[in-house]
Formats: structure tokens, C-alpha cells, sequence
């Protein structure tokens, strides 16, 4: 190509740009790899942290309702024995 040429001129540019871009991804290979390894871990790492937290929150939100509904059984118990105090109080009356 010993024509100068705008078109030569930009066809050597892109072949050099294509080189060093080769020769670059070559030379980053292990540590592109590395980073996406970093990554993937990364990501792992994150959807453990929120199924546990997820895990956590039901047993919480759990507990939580489980103490609620006891409180409400014991309340419900305390009515039914007045009602059944006041029912045996009309009817011997």
C-alpha cells in the first residue's frame, strides 16, 4: 500500500487500532477474567446474603405473629369463660 490516499490512510488506521486491541485484550486476558470472576463471587455472595435475610425475616414476621395470635387466644379464653360465668349466673337466677 504505497498509495496515500484519505481511504489507504483510514484503512491502515483501523488495521492498527484493530492490532492494538488485540494485542491489549491479550495482555488484560487473565485479569479481565479475574475481575468477572470478582464479579460472578460478587453476585453469589449478594443473593446468599438476601436469601438469609429473607429466611431471618420469616421466622421473625413469624414469631411476631405467632406471639399476636396467642395473645389473641388467651383473650379469647378469658371472654369465653366471663360470658360462660355470666350465662350459668342468668340461668341458676
Amino acid at each position: 500500500m504505497k498509495s496515500r490516499t484519505k481511504l489507504v490512510l483510514l484503512i491502515q488506521a483501523q488495521i492498527k487500532r484493530n492490532q492494538y486491541m488485540e494485542q491489549r485484550a491479550k495482555y488484560f486476558e487473565g485479569y479481565n477474567r479475574q475481575l468477572v470472576t470478582n464479579y460472578i463471587y460478587a453476585t453469589i455472595q449478594r443473593q446468599d446474603y438476601y436469601e438469609k435475610k429473607l429466611k431471618f425475616a420469616d421466622t421473625t414476621i413469624r414469631e411476631i405473629e405467632g406471639a399476636k395470635l396467642a395473645d389473641q387466644e388467651h383473650y379469647s379464653d378469658m371472654l369465653n369463660c366471663e360470658r360462660a360465668a355470666e350465662f350459668a349466673s342468668q340461668v341458676t337466677v
